[in-house]
């Protein structure tokens, strides 16, 4: 179980580091992107800046207006400056530079192009980007929001023969970055920023320029560069409820959603103003299903591990069911040869005759060396199968080929019984020839070795039959998974939703039979090995048909079949000892087969009785199917026996009659069947009740 857990465990990391990874690899894309506009634009912005601003005629009178008060020269300094930098103006607007404003050192308005009428206010409460230009004289560029607008701003210092005579701006409104991303990389994309620094900073009549989006309140977009479609509309739709949480936390990341069959995925990325805080997000919405192959990777390798490591454990289950049975036995057999005395036994060549100690005599129910005169010979208690054998290692033993032999035969006993022996020989003495004069050896009698050795043969061919059936009933539903997913993913471009759908519906109805199986299997496992813990208690007779009529009313009403239950009141309330919900998994084992079998418009009859004796409970449960033929009556109780109507297939583990017949046998029943082809079957639990 631990080994199971940790492989789910390491599959779920997997699949949740490969998710992360996805995130990741898409946000640093997007970032990327951004970057290089950005860094585009303010090349850009610089190139503009030094062909068509950093010039005697624009510094000139930018000196004239710094270095008067007089407001007359300052107003023919701005119409001069306005009158040539107006052209100017045009040709940046077409590269999305859509303001244009001149700032004296102390950062008063003296032009703006896009309105000459505005101008002498101080933007030092408002403008960072315009106060530190003017203070580090230095270029500034970054994102600010100013009273008008949120721009990306890039404001330089104008310098003369080293005087500083104020600052030029070239900005660009944001949305015209978004839309940049779009022409440049082919998607879609939105801006999204945050409604609190917009209502603290815009001017009232600019607000309106900024209109709330269907994703969240806390965010709005820019009303001239945004754009929309119906797929985009539904994609905002459908992450509405889980997008204000991701927004506030202010932080890289991606959201995912299903719309007609295909995936899409929206990744977001902050960015921030000139003072490094967080005023909106940059979105990019794609068609992208790794995710979701991700999750069927995941699932399929779930499958896979739960069916390794179920089909290892119950090859385990069978192999420590085979193993402690033999350490019984070999218990059993080392106890058996230590209190065990050898046969021990001589022959002499030279006289053709043998000795037999008394408890070889013993051992082959003999009291005498000899009977009727006639000298006991070892060849006379061997069975008449086995003498060539002995005879021959005796042969080899004699002629000097080999020294020593072992063999193994059967012993008759004088009373008839027949017995195994190891027969051990050597050459203890030789005559001048080299030859065996002696030879002695022992007999130990390995009867009861024997049957172990076919008890461990019956075991080893049950566990062999038990992991063969289980090979056998996992191989159908996971060959049919496999060859569903295989199809689901090699066809999904072609493949259309109903198909899909319906190719699902199997893979599900496929996994819900491996559970199952897999869970009997184990259950049988378990019950088979006593491993199994019951919580015993007394409980009342009526509780069982209450149970059953809640668990199996409905099915039965699916397949329109009557479901009569027949309890006698004074019954009902006797009571019985035993794990309760273990038995109405028993009961429900028999009853799912009376409801499977009964054809449809059928009855399945459940009654509860006492016996003659009034000492134990008899539980009924009769079905109208076609009835089992009286030869395969016991045969229906052995693992995966399925007993099925003609012509038609069963669907099951054929592990439920085993496991009902264990856990009934462990409460002190039994379960017999009484059937009659053609008319149907009755099962019979007899029950012992519990006296108080």
């Amino acid at each position: 179980m631990i080994t199971l857990i940790a492989s789910l465990w390491g599959s779920y990391q997997f699949y949740v580091n490969q998710k992360q990874e996805h995130v990741n690899v898409k946000v640093q894309h997007l970032e990327k992107s951004i970057a290089i506009i950005l860094h585009f634009q303010e090349i850009l912005a610089s190139t503009y800046f030094e062909h068509y601003i950093q010039n005697d005629i624009v510094l000139n009178l930018m000196r004239e207006a710094s270095t008067t008060e007089d407001d007359t020269k300052k107003s023919a300094a701005r119409k001069q400056l306005q009158t040539y930098v107006t052209p100017i103006h045009e040709k940046l607007k077409q590269n999305h530079f859509t303001h244009l404003h001149f700032h004296l050192p102390d950062t008063e308005s003296f032009l703006r192009t896009h309105a000459p009428e505005k101008y002498g206010d101080k933007l030092a409460p408002y403008r960072r980007t315009v106060v530190m230009a003017n203070t580090t004289i230095s270029p500034v560029s970054g994102y600010e929001m100013g009273r008008v607008i949120g721009a990306y701003r890039n404001v330089f210092p104008l310098v003369q023969h080293g005087e500083h005579l104020g600052s030029a701006e070239l900005s660009m409104d944001f949305g015209y970055i978004q839309q940049t991303l779009q022409e440049t990389y082919k998607g879609e994309y939105i801006l999204l920023l945050r409604r609190d620094v917009c209502d603290d900073m815009l001017f009232a009549e600019y607000k309106e320029s900024s209109q709330r989006t269907l994703l969240t309140d806390d965010f709005v977009f820019n009303a001239s560069s945004f754009t929309t479609t119906s797929l985009k509309d539904s994609i905002n739709r459908q992450l509405a409820p889980q997008l204000s949480s991701t927004l506030s936390k202010y932080e890289p990341g991606m959201l995912s959603t299903k719309i007609n069959g295909m995936y899409y995925t929206l990744t977001l990325v902050p960015f921030y103003d000139i003072d490094d805080k967080i005023v909106g997000y940059i979105g990019a919405y794609q068609r992208d299903n790794t995710q979701q192959r991700y999750f069927i990777s995941f699932i399929f390798r779930t499958i896979l591990i739960v069916l390794f490591i179920s089909a290892i454990f119950a090859y385990y289950l069978s192999i420590k069911r085979g193993s402690d049975r033999l350490q019984v036995e070999t218990a059993q057999l080392n106890r058996l040869v230590t209190s065990t005395r050898a046969g021990l036994w001589s022959y002499s060549v030279t006289s053709d005759t043998y000795d037999f100690n008394p408890y070889c005599l013993e051992m082959l129910r003999h009291e005498l060396q000899a009977v009727n005169g006639h000298a006991l010979q070892l060849t006379d208690f061997i069975h008449p199968e086995d003498v060539s054998s002995f005879s021959g290692e005796l042969e080899r033993l004699l002629s000097g080929s080999q020294d020593s032999f072992e063999t193994e035969c059967r012993l008759q006993t004088r009373n008839g019984d027949t017995l195994w022996a190891l027969i051990r020989a050597e050459t203890t003495e030789h005559d001048r020839q080299h030859k065996a004069s002696i030879i002695s050896g022992l007999i130990l009698d390995i009867t009861e070795r024997k049957k172990a050795e076919e008890m461990i043969r019956e075991n080893l061919r049950l566990k062999d039959d038990f992991i063969s059936s289980i090979s056998h009933e996992l191989r159908t539903p996971l060959f049919s998974i496999l060859g569903f997913t295989s199809i689901l993913i090699k066809e999904k471009e072609k493949m259309d939703n109903k198909t899909r759908d319906e190719f699902i519906s199997i893979i599900h109805e496929e996994s819900s039979r491996l559970a199952v199986l897999i869970e009997d299997i184990l259950k049988i496992s378990l019950v088979e090995s006593s491993k199994a813990t019951y919580n015993k208690a007394g409980f009342e007779v009526a509780d069982l048909p209450e149970a059953l009529r809640k668990k199996w009313t409905k099915k039965a009403e699916a397949r329109t079949l009557s479901l009569l239950f027949s309890l006698d009141a004074a019954v009902g309330k006797l009571c019985i000892y035993g794990d309760k919900e273990t038995l109405i998994e028993a009961l429900s084992k028999l009853v799912d087969n009376a409801i499977k079998f009964t054809p449809e418009g059928g009855t399945v009859k459940i009654g509860f009785e006492l016996d003659s004796d009034r000492k134990n409970l008899l539980i009924h449960i009769i079905d109208e199917g076609q009835g089992i033929e009286t030869s395969k009556w016991n045969c229906i109780f052995e693992k995966f026996y399925r007993s099925g109507r003609k012509g038609e297939e069963t669907k099951g583990t054929g592990l439920g009659l085993p496991i009902a017949r264990e856990i009934i046998t462990e409460h002190g029943g039994v379960i017999s069947v009484t059937s009659c082809v053609g008319k149907g079957s009755d099962f019979t639990v007899t029950l012992p009740l519990f006296i108080t």
